[in-house]
């Protein structure tokens, strides 16, 4: 609502809202048991059973109390008494097969025993299809390292390998043409195109398989697609993918790839 002032008038002053006083924890309080009556208190926490109690009389003063402090954790193994203080697991791979829960029988004392334990432990928790594909993804990754690829062009190629294998349409196939056939699409995907001449010297497949491996990827992915219906993709587990229509690559033009050989030959 505005007012008009008549000639020399002083406007009143708006009275300002006071702020609300921020919350400060009162450190003046002090925990004393009710039933001593002990000052200065003799308190101790109990961290196994989160307990507050009484050194003088016992009396238990809280009980379930939060842990606030910060969780343990182990980088880069750092750890030179081969114990591992963390409380919580790796979160779970989606490029994966299986829940990933498994345990671990740890190596203990270090003595023959406790190691025949964790070998034969980690032989029958051992998952041949997921051994497979880690030797794939870390193929994959090395092939992309080896040639500067960025790690979007590993990713994709590692997330079409896992569709290949779960379509059980390349048995007997080579893991090697799988390989080239995947980094070609994701290259071509996202829009950093290599000739067939290029995964040739990277992955040492011959051209023509290469060719062939990738038309069969190329059918695969947009029959998954088709039969998607354009939905998001359950992973596992209940875990769903970010759905992402597949798009058939076109014919490397020319031009796509002057500038980089333009940019190695430093002109």
């Amino acid at each position: 609502m505005s007012y008009t002032l008549s000639p020399g008038a002083i406007p009143d002053v708006e009275p300002q809202v006071e702020a609300p006083d921020e919350w400060r924890q009162n450190l003046s309080v002090r925990m004393i048991c009710p039933d001593c009556k002990e000052d200065p208190p003799n308190l101790v926490e109990d961290p196994q059973a989160a307990d507050v109690i009484c050194e003088d009389c016992g009396m238990v003063l809280s009980q379930r109390g939060i842990d606030q402090r910060a969780e343990w954790r182990t980088f880069a193994n750092d750890d030179q008494g081969n114990d591992d203080p963390s409380r919580v697991g790796e979160g779970p791979n989606l490029l994966l097969n299986g829940s990933q829960l498994q345990t671990n029988i740890a190596f203990g004392d270090g003595s023959l025993r406790s190691k025949e334990l964790h070998r034969a432990q980690s032989k029958a928790n051992a998952d041949k299809g997921n051994k497979n594909l880690l030797q794939a993804f870390k193929q994959i990754g090395a092939y992309c390292d080896s040639y500067d690829l960025p790690n979007v062009v590993a990713d994709a190629a590692k997330h079409i390998f896992k569709d290949a294998e779960d379509s059980k349409n390349f048995k007997g196939k080579s893991t090697e043409a799988i390989i080239a056939g995947c980094i070609f699409i994701a290259c071509r995907r996202n829009k950093v195109p290599r000739t067939f001449r290029e995964i040739y010297d990277m992955t040492h497949v011959s051209k023509k398989e290469i060719g062939r491996t990738f038309k069969l990827l190329e059918s695969m992915l947009a029959k998954q697609d088709k039969q998607s219906g354009g939905k998001a993709k359950v992973i596992g587990n209940g875990v769903v993918g970010i759905h992402e229509a597949y798009q058939g690559t076109v014919t490397t033009n020319p031009d796509e790839l002057c500038s980089r050989f333009c940019a190695q030959l430093g002109m």
